[in-house]
């Protein structure tokens, strides 16, 4: 059986790579509140959440 969250993210990297370039141009900076809208797997959530530091917050939704 596949592991449908395991298949997406082998097919998900190009999009992480790049939204991580893109998370260079917005500069998520400690102590923002951001939204991550269509968060997929998490993964640029998780970098996100190392940007805004503790003291800051990131809310993330996917619609799957």
């Amino acid at each position: 059986m596949v592991n449908q969250a395991q298949l997406y993210q082998q097919i998900n990297k190009g999009q992480i790579e790049n939204g991580e370039a893109l998370l260079q141009y917005a500069a998520p900076a400690t102590g923002e509140l951001v939204l991550d809208i269509g968060c997929g797997t998490g993964e640029l959530t998780y970098v996100l959440s190392d940007s805004v530091g503790e003291s800051g917050k990131v809310i993330a939704l996917d619609p799957d």
